[in-house]
């Protein structure tokens, strides 16, 4: 379990360290914060996959792309080997194996994923906020003004006086210049009832 928080719009950092404050038991190992342009993520770590060089969040491009996430992509390993050719690697986390994926495929990167996951990620200036299918890992959204605020917990939007907060819905992506986008949707439950007749 790991906690994120992070804005779009504008690089309020005093509000995203303000949610962080209040997230220590999502993530007690690690704390850190990133500012990219108009946009700032952060995020408190539970160390469980490359606890030494795992922390968040990760970079590439020279800053230029960046991630946070909360969660575990179950298929990571595989993805990373199709990725190792063109990618830069510096540690083992399956979060670095969702950046590079991120920055090979844009948001078609979540039909590659299997796992629970929340995260934020960005290239350039492009950014992409997604949940898991069935949303196992929390991610809740709102709004001050123009500024798009998101969190793992009602506790930190709340903590910051974010306005009609709302839970990011699963097995949807955002992109500010797509909104919200489905990308999953729940086979429907097949009628198996028994019946006398043979």
């Amino acid at each position: 379990m790991c906690g994120i928080a992070g804005c779009i719009g504008r690089a309020d950092v005093a509000t995203i360290e303000k949610m962080l404050e209040v997230m220590p038991h999502r993530g007690p190992d690690d704390c850190g914060l990133h500012v990219a342009g108009d946009r700032v993520f952060g995020h408190t770590r539970l160390s469980i996959v490359d606890v030494a060089k795992g922390r968040q969040p990760i970079l590439a491009e020279e800053g230029q792309a960046g991630i946070i996430c909360n969660g575990e992509i179950y298929n990571y390993q595989a993805l990373r080997r199709d990725l190792v050719p063109r990618a830069p690697f510096e540690t083992d986390s399956d979060s670095e194996v969702l950046l590079h994926l991120y920055r090979a495929l844009g948001p078609a990167c979540v039909y590659e994923l299997d796992g629970m996951f929340a995260f934020a990620a960005y290239q350039g200036e492009a950014c992409l906020l997604a949940r898991d299918p069935i949303g196992i890992k929390p991610l809740y959204y709102g709004h001050r003004g123009d500024v798009m605020y998101f969190s793992s917990e009602l506790t930190a939007m709340s903590h910051a006086a974010i306005d009609e907060v709302h839970e990011f819905p699963a097995g949807h992506y955002f992109t500010p210049e797509e909104g919200f986008v489905r990308y999953y949707q729940v086979p429907p439950v097949q009628n198996y009832a028994h019946t006398d007749e043979t």
